[in-house]
This record gives C-alpha cells, structure tokens and sequence, in this order.
C-alpha cells in the first residue's frame, strides 16, 4: 500500500491530483503549522489578458495549525476571486465540466480556510476520476511525532508499505529511518504537462483549474500521465 500526505492547499496544481491519483491513501496534514503567503492560502490562474494572475484568500492572523485558520471575511475575497476565475475562463468551451459546480463553492460562506480548500479538492477530485482515500491527519489518535518520524508513524497507521514524496524532500528524508522500519521510499516524478491553454502564449505550473476548463475530460488522462513512481535507487540513476 502507497501512502502519500501533503497540506490542504488552495485550488492546487497539477502535480498535487497526480500525487493524489498515485497512492491508495492521502493524508491531508491539517494538523501541521500554517505558513503564511504559501500555496495553502494562494494560487494563479491565467487572466483575460494571459497573464498570471495570483488569487490570495486573506487570512486572520494567527500562528496555530492549519485546522484552525480562519478566514478574514472583512475583506470581499470570495466576490473578487469568482470574478477573476469567470472573466479568465467563461469563454473556454469546457466551463461547463466544473464551472458552475465550482461557482456553488464560492456562493456559500465560509469561515474555515481548511474546509474551503477540502471542498474544492473533492470537487476536482471527483472531475477527474480519482477514488483514493482521503484521510485527515486530525482523524489519527495519538502522537505521530515531527518530520521523518511523523511521516513514517502515518504509514504505520494504515499498514502502508510505501511513503510517496516530492522530489523536492529528498534532501530532508532520512532514507535509513524509513529502511529500519520496512517501508519503502518512493518519489513523485511528475512533469509538467503541456496542454491546449487559451491564447497562444503558454504558461505552465498553474492551478487545475486551468487545465480543467480548457481541456475539461480530457484533463483526466493528462494528469494521471503526467508522473509516476520512482523508487529511491531509480532517483539516484537519474540524477
């Protein structure tokens, strides 16, 4: 079995479906510590004029754990990003795969950045196809302790035999722990997908919903293409 786990993150990249689609469970890390201006409050999508234009849900201040954020609603964020999202993507012939479902999400209110950002993941999870099991870290009894050990401990919660990674954490990972315990330790390499975008200039490592609205069906082939497993004596051959 294939464990994967990452933040919550705001109508997130390409890579984080893929991650998503390679593992049989998904923690979502609810109970780690939020950081403020990253991908879990902010992300970008392409503008009517094609550029990158970034969309921030404001936050009230607050060094807690990412559960617990809430959203600073003083500010009218929900009105603005919605009107970002339709006047950047209304036109594309595929609006109608997620648009009006995604539109419902941002009529309602919310208070919990945490449950805003879930209920837009299972949305596009469900667009695409993807079963895997979601599971909240906050769910999880006891204590998993930090980094290496805190990862290995959630593999050990559900029998899992592999931990997946972004290769991007493989300067931190502690291989020999992972071996001490029998589990396995695999990498995402995903890459970037080039796809049929609006306009003629391409701008890649965008939010999904970039992709969901001009590719719309189609998009459920390219992000379950666009990477795969790799075992950690095949990260070292390439690199």
């Amino acid at each position: 079995m294939i464990l994967a786990a990452q933040q919550p993150n705001y109508i997130p990249w390409i890579g984080y479906f893929n991650k998503i689609f390679l593992c049989d469970v998904f923690v979502v890390l609810d109970e780690v510590k939020f950081v403020k201006d990253s991908v879990i409050q902010r992300n970008k999508i392409k503008n009517s004029q094609s550029q990158e234009l970034r969309l921030t849900i404001p936050v009230l201040k607050g060094n807690t754990k990412i559960k617990e954020i809430c959203i600073d609603n003083r500010q009218n964020w929900r009105r603005k990003h919605w009107k970002s999202i339709f006047y950047s993507y209304s036109k594309c012939k595929n609006w109608g795969f997620i648009g009006y479902d995604l539109e419902e999400i941002y009529k309602r209110d919310w208070n919990n950045l945490c449950d805003l950002n879930m209920e837009i993941i299972k949305l596009i999870l469900e667009k695409l196809n993807i079963r895997t099991k979601i599971i909240f870290e906050s769910e999880i009894k006891g204590d998993l302790g930090f980094k290496n050990e805190r990862l290995i401990n959630l593999c050990k919660s559900f029998n899992a035999d592999t931990y997946l990674s972004g290769i991007g954490a493989k300067a931190y990972n502690d291989e020999d722990m992972y071996n001490k315990e029998n589990i396995k330790l695999a990498y995402q390499d995903f890459t970037p997908p080039i796809y049929i975008q609006k306009h003629n200039n391409f701008i890649p490592n965008l939010s999904i919903i970039d992709l969901l609205f001009n590719e719309g069906r189609n998009s459920i082939d390219i992000v379950k293409k666009s990477g795969e497993i790799k075992y950690t004596t095949q990260v070292d051959e390439l690199s």
